[in-house]
C-alpha cells in the first residue's frame, strides 16, 4: 500500500501550532525557557530589558550587554517601579478624595439649593402676608366710606317727605282757590296761613362721595412705603461659602453662632478650614473709607485694614508683608501699630478711629488724645481691601463695642470676617450684624453702612 502524498501546507499549519502550543506551555511554567534556544530564560539583559537564556547571551545581538540574574534583576526592577507606583497610588488617593470631596460639594449644593428655595419662598410669604393683610386693611377702609350711602339715603327719605309734605299743601291751596268767590274769601284766612312755608331748602351732602384719591392715589408706592417699615437693610452680609464648620450662620446671614460642632459642609478653596472665621459676601476696592471701634476697657484688641487674599487654610499671622495692616493692644497698655516703632498714648482710649485712603495707599488710626498713620510699604494698601479686626479677652460685661463714622458710603458692600474662640466657662459666642449692630456674646460692635472687610476675633491665648 502506497503512503498517501505528502500535504505541505497542512503540514505547515500544524508544524507552526504545535509551535505556539509548545511557547505557550513553555511560558506557563515557572521555568520559562528561550523561544529561538528552549533553554531556561536565566539571565536578564540590562540593554535591551529582556530575558535571555545562557546561549543568547553568547549570540552576537547580546555578547558585550551587561547581563544579571533574572531573579536580582526582577528584584531591582521591582525596586525601581517602587516610587512610580506610590506616585500613581498617591495620585489615585488624591484623586478618590477629590471625588468624595466633589460629591460633597454635590451633596452640599443640593442641600444649599433645598434651603435656599425655602428661604425664598419663607421670605416671599412674608411679603405675600403683608400684602394681604394691607389690602384687607384698605379694603376694610373703603367699607366704612361704603357707610356713606346710609347718609345720603336717610337724606333722600327726610327730603321726601319734606316733598310730600309741600304736596299736600299745593294740592290744598289750588283746590280752595279753584272755589267760587264767597267760598275762597270764606275760606282765606285759613288757607293764608296754611300757605306759609317756614321749612328751609334742602342742602346738598358736601363731601359725600368717596375719597377716591385717598384710597387709590400712590396705592402701590404707599404700600411700597410702609413695607420699607418692615423691612431692613443690612449691608454687611455673611458667606456661608467661607465660614468655618464651626460655625453655624443665620437665615438671613447676618448671624454667626460658634457651636463648637463641626457642620457638614465641603471644605472648598474659599472656607476658613484653621481659623474659625467667616468672610462677608463682599467688599470694596477703592475710595476713602473711615470708621470708629469702641474698644472700651477690653485687654486685648486689634483694628485696621488687611488684604482679601489673606490665607483661610492656616493660622494668620499679622503683618504688612503678609496683607495687616493693624493697630493693637497687648497686655491691657502695650500698644503697636503697623508703620509705628513707638506708639505710646497719655490714657487708655475707648475707641478708635480708622480712615483709610484706600488709592492713596494709606491709612491713619486715630484715638481721644492721638493720631497715628503711614504709607504702604512693601506690601502696600493698594490692592487690599479693608478689613476691621478686633481682638479682646475679658469678662462678659467687659465688652468691646464699635460704631462706624460716615467719612463716605462706598458703592459696594463690606466683607466681613467674624473670629471667635470659646471663653472659660461659655458654650459659644453669637455675632450679629444688622444694619447698625454686630453682637459678639461679650462684644457689641455698631456698625454704619461702611463698606470694608472686618476681622472680629475674641481670644483667650495670643496667637
Amino acid at each position: 500500500m502506497e503512503d498517501p502524498p505528502l500535504n505541505l501546507a497542512l503540514r505547515s499549519i500544524v508544524e507552526s501550532y504545535l509551535k505556539q502550543k509548545t511557547e505557550s506551555e513553555i511560558a506557563d511554567k515557572s521555568d520559562a525557557r528561550c523561544s529561538l534556544h528552549g533553554e531556561k530564560l536565566l539571565l536578564f539583559c540590562e540593554h535591551d530589558k529582556e530575558p535571555l537564556c545562557v546561549i543568547c547571551q553568547t549570540s552576537k545581538k547580546h555578547r558585550n550587554h551587561p547581563v544579571s540574574p533574572v531573579e536580582e534583576a526582577a528584584l531591582d526592577l521591582k525596586e525601581e517601579l517602587k516610587p512610580a507606583l506610590n506616585l500613581i497610588k498617591e495620585k489615585l488617593k488624591r484623586f478618590s478624595e477629590a471625588e468624595q470631596q466633589c460629591k460633597k460639594t454635590a451633596e452640599h449644593i443640593r442641600s444649599q439649593n433645598q434651603h435656599t428655595e425655602r428661604q425664598i419662598k419663607a421670605e416671599f410669604e412674608k411679603l405675600h402676608q403683608f400684602l394681604r393683610e394691607e389690602e384687607e386693611a384698605r379694603l376694610a377702609a373703603l367699607r366704612e366710606e361704603k357707610q356713606r350711602s346710609q347718609i345720603v339715603e336717610q337724606k333722600i327719605k327726610d327730603i321726601t317727605r319734606h316733598s310730600s309734605s309741600l304736596t299736600d299743601k299745593i294740592t290744598a291751596i289750588e283746590k280752595v282757590m279753584e272755589t267760587e268767590d264767597t267760598s275762597f274769601l270764606k275760606s282765606y284766612k285759613n288757607i293764608k296761613e296754611r300757605a306759609q312755608c317756614t321749612m328751609q331748602d334742602p342742602e346738598l351732602l358736601s363731601g359725600a362721595l368717596i375719597d377716591v384719591a385717598k384710597h387709590l392715589g400712590n396705592l402701590k408706592y404707599r404700600v411700597w412705603e410702609k413695607m420699607l417699615e418692615m423691612v431692613q437693610y443690612t449691608p454687611v452680609l455673611l458667606d456661608p461659602n467661607t465660614a468655618h464648620a464651626y460655625l453655624s450662620l443665620s437665615d438671613d446671614l447676618t448671624t454667626v453662632t460658634y457651636t463648637g460642632i463641626e457642620q457638614k459642609c465641603p471644605d472648598n478653596p474659599e472656607r476658613f478650614s484653621y481659623c474659625v472665621d467667616v468672610l462677608g459676601s463682599e467688599g470694596f476696592t477703592s475710595g476713602k473709607h473711615s470708621w470708629e471701634v469702641k474698644v472700651g476697657n477690653k485687654p486685648k484688641w486689634d483694628v485696621g485694614v488687611v488684604k482679601e487674599s489673606i490665607t483661610r487654610k492656616g493660622a494668620i499671622t499679622y503683618s504688612p508683608k503678609r496683607g495687616f495692616w493693624v493697630m493693637m493692644l497687648r497686655k491691657g497698655d502695650d500698644y503697636s501699630a503697623a508703620g509705628v516703632t513707638d506708639l505710646t498714648l497719655k490714657r487708655k482710649p475707648q475707641s478708635i478711629r480708622v480712615q483709610l485712603d484706600y488709592n492713596g495707599g494709606k491709612w491713619i488710626y486715630e484715638e481721644e488724645l492721638g493720631r497715628y498713620g503711614g504709607h504702604g510699604q512693601g506690601a502696600s494698601p493698594r490692592g487690599t481691601k479693608p478689613k476691621l479686626l478686633l481682638r479682646g479677652r475679658g469678662q462678659l460685661k467687659n465688652s468691646l463695642t464699635a460704631s462706624a463714622l460716615t467719612a463716605c458710603y462706598s458703592t459696594v458692600m463690606s466683607q466681613i470676617i467674624l473670629r471667635s474662640s470659646l471663653h472659660p466657662g461659655q458654650d459659644y459666642i453669637d455675632v450679629i450684624l444688622n444694619l447698625r449692630h454686630f453682637l459678639l456674646n461679650f462684644s457689641l460692635l455698631s456698625l454704619l453702612p461702611f463698606h470694608c472687610h472686618v476681622i472680629i476675633k475674641d481670644m483667650m491665648e495670643s496667637p
